[in-house]
């Protein structure tokens, strides 16, 4: 018997050596991988430390640090969740990522009124496949800004399509060719910027904040002649300026519409009531002034 539980015991202990031995070995390789691909970036990187969790099979990477010329960004954790079906080599199916205790800062004059400190945010996004559509989404958290979520829907965009793009096997434009927008959101839950901006604005100009609202909705009924529209986008963007708490827009498309189409909507004038109807464009003040989405 107590031959057995040793033995026992030292099959268990093999195992659990063997289990720490093969995550330390896969930490090391993905660091390796990732120290060369980050030298080729134009930026000074760097992070302290990076771990592979082999038993809930994702990446976290500590104190990551990328100075430019005009900003410096710090993510004090990133986690990267990859699936349970990842294969070593290939463009992962699914992927969810966090990012927590992140700060920003910005040293450009357009973005003077946001550059009195770092913006310190927390930011969750991911993607999935489902045959041949592609979900995402994008949330983010920016302490004295705003609270930011995305949501998206492409038809036409199949996993093995991205995989041959990631693979340098078919080209960018072949993914703008083929892909249609299904669905969109964006949601903004104002926690700060439009205070920072309308303050900004009146001390430039010499006013005062309501004199900045004024002339901003005066833009905005110029901007929108139509009665049709300015019901469906300037009277939101109006009732926002009044009680800037939280806007959202949507797209939802009668039918798929191709990105080929909208970038050429971007580069011509479009009529204006059409795409708003075609592409079942909505703006909206979210109710109770919060963001469900968060």
């Amino acid at each position: 018997m107590r031959r057995a539980l040793l033995v026992f015991l030292l099959f268990l202990g093999v195992l659990v050596s063997s289990y720490f031995a093969l995550e330390a070995f896969a930490t090391a390789k993905i660091k390796e991988k990732l120290d060369r691909r980050l030298s080729k970036l134009p930026y000074a990187v760097s992070y302290s430390d990076i771990k592979y969790n082999l038993a809930s099979n994702d990446l976290v990477l500590y104190d990551f640090t990328l100075n430019g010329n005009v900003f410096k960004l710090y993510l004090g954790k990133v986690v990267v969740d990859l699936p349970s079906t990842f294969r070593k080599k290939a463009f992962p199916p699914e992927l969810h990522l966090i990012i927590k205790d992140g700060t920003l800062s910005v040293y450009f004059p357009i973005f003077d009124f946001l550059s009195d400190s770092p913006i310190r945010f927390n930011l969750a996004g991911g993607y999935s496949f489902h045959e041949n559509q592609l979900t995402g989404y994008l949330s983010s958290s920016l302490e004295g800004i705003g609270d930011f979520h995305t949501e998206f829907l492409l038809d036409n965009l199949s996993y093995t399509v991205m995989e041959r793009f990631f693979e340098g096997r078919t080209t960018y434009r072949s993914i703008v060719n083929r892909a249609k927008l299904d669905y969109f959101k964006f949601t903004f839950k104002n926690r700060g910027l439009v205070e920072k901006f309308l303050n900004y604005a009146a001390k430039e100009e010499g006013t005062n904040v309501e004199s900045v609202k004024e002339e901003l909705k005066n833009m905005v009924r110029k901007g929108f002649t139509d009665k049709s529209i300015y019901e469906r986008i300037g009277k939101p963007l109006e009732e926002f300026i009044d009680n800037p708490k939280c806007l959202s827009i949507e797209v939802k498309p009668k039918t798929p519409v191709g990105l080929k189409e909208i970038e050429k909507l971007l580069i011509k004038k479009p009529d204006i009531l059409k795409v708003i109807d075609e592409f079942g464009i909505e703006l909206k003040n979210c109710p109770n002034g919060r963001a469900s989405s968060f």
